[in-house]
């Protein structure tokens, strides 16, 4: 029986079997630390969100689950519609030689393309993966109560919903949005947005399965794009922020709008988000004509005080979440995953340095917020310009402390480097990204036209 187990030997638990929790398992089976997995398999086909992935979360997903690549779509592009402006944003690195060379001097595996990622297979694989693994122990439960010691700032016990009782030596919380520990904890948070109600689903292909995905359809000239669409009242009907994101076989689509403006219910949004991308010429329900299940979830964006204590830690999504167009999800669950190993050796230097890394996605998400918030009409391509450059400015420092903590000395310190020029504005990035305008039914072709002049 586990529960003998468990009262002869203390050993790292994580609670909670996304990716998040996923990830961190596989890195410490591959240092061969045995642990305990607490929570339930993934669902074999529900939607999830966090499918778009950012710079280091790609360069992290490439290097870290290479024989899950077939779950992996190249993002060679962003495109942001904002009212009569568009803006398209390149991010094919093959494409250009100075973000090429850029990882390679900062310590990265050099690659080719940002990802979507397929994450109802990538998911299902991974946890297939990691709990084969003899290092990990699964046990499909739910923890219902924490014995913590507040003075040593220590977890001493979990109570499970069965009646058993783990002694921990570490605990990872990656529960993401349900945030236990910090609830059981009373850790304070600050929330830095309205609440959302988010609102999402796929479309598939006629007769696609869920177990596989097929390349992209590659005469759609949205394909390779990550696609935002700011939602505004007078054009659509509602105001909020879009995504539509091809996978293969099947398109996530989804929105996030103000969860105290509006009562609507989930078909009724669905509805006109599909026909918001209609207008602007994506009309994937022309391929993608078989629906599924429309999933519903309130959230608001959020960080606590502080990611950890003696023997826990706050784990990605758990510890802070931003604005989703900052692709953060994903990225923040490998990170933490990379360094499970030394939040176990020396819990507080790397819990500074975990706090510090997740902090840099604070600015992107302040951008964005003003983007989301702004009025339409008083957009302006001189604007966008400024917050597109700042995104981009913001990612660049990110991957730059990235690199410092992860990779080998001289890359750390080329990192430092690019980091000090670009803060004392000596390097800057400007018009990197592309703006046009254009009438709204033409918005999509005219994006993807190439020798098109732009604002």
């Amino acid at each position: 029986m586990y529960q003998e187990l468990f009262a002869r030997e203390s050993m790292p638990v994580i609670i909670g079997t996304g990716i998040t929790g996923m990830a961190i398992s596989r890195s410490l089976s591959k240092k061969k630390i045995k642990h305990l997995a607490i929570g339930t398999p993934p669902h074999p086909s529900r939607p999830k969100l966090g499918e778009s992935i950012n710079g280091e979360g790609s360069l992290d997903l490439e290097e870290l689950f290479p024989e899950f690549s077939q779950y992996c779509f190249p993002k060679k592009n962003i495109v942001f519609y904002t009212g009569k402006l568009v803006t398209r944003c390149d991010l094919d690195t093959s494409m250009n030689s100075i973000f090429s060379a850029f990882f390679k001097l900062t310590g990265f595996k050099e690659f080719k393309h940002l990802f979507h990622v397929d994450r109802i297979g990538f998911d299902l694989a991974l946890f297939e993966s990691v709990t084969q693994n003899e290092h990990c122990l699964f046990l499909e439960q739910k923890v219902t109560d924490i014995i913590y010691d507040r003075d040593r700032d220590e977890i001493q016990k979990l109570l499970l919903e069965d009646g058993s009782i783990i002694h921990p030596s570490f605990v990872f919380d990656a529960t993401n949005h349900v945030r236990l520990l910090p609830k059981k904890l009373e850790i304070p948070c600050h929330f830095f947005s309205q609440k959302q109600r988010i609102f999402f689903t796929h479309y598939r292909r006629p007769n696609s399965q869920f177990c596989c995905s097929d390349r992209q359809d590659k005469t759609a000239s949205w394909s390779h794009s990550t696609n935002l669409l700011k939602l505004c009242q007078e054009l659509d009907g509602i105001e909020g922020m879009a995504w539509c994101i091809p996978l293969g076989s099947y398109v996530s689509v989804g929105m996030s709008i103000n969860a105290e403006k509006y009562d609507i219910s989930d078909r009724e949004a669905i509805a006109l988000l599909d026909r918001a991308y209609q207008q602007r010429g994506i009309d994937y329900r022309q391929d993608y004509a078989q629906e599924t299940e429309i999933i519903s979830v309130q959230n608001q964006y959020f960080k606590h005080e502080r990611a950890g204590g003696t023997n826990w830690l706050l784990a990605g999504g758990t510890y802070s979440q931003v604005w989703f167009p900052t692709g953060s999800g994903v990225a923040t669950s490998l990170y933490t995953a990379r360094f499970a190993d030394r939040f176990l050796k020396s819990p507080q230097k790397t819990r500074q340095q975990y706090e510090h890394f997740m902090s840099q996605f604070l600015p992107s998400h302040d951008v964005h917020e003003q983007i989301i918030t702004r009025d339409i009409e008083n957009f302006t391509y001189q604007q966008m310009y400024r917050w597109t450059d700042s995104l981009l400015t913001a990612t660049l420092l990110r991957i730059c402390t990235y690199a410092q903590f992860r990779n080998h000395k001289l890359g750390g310190l080329f990192a430092k480097l690019v980091k000090f020029l670009i803060e004392s504005k000596i390097l800057e990035i400007k018009f990197f990204c592309k703006i046009l305008e254009s009438n709204l039914d033409r918005q999509t072709e005219d994006t993807h036209t190439e020798g098109l002049t732009y604002l």
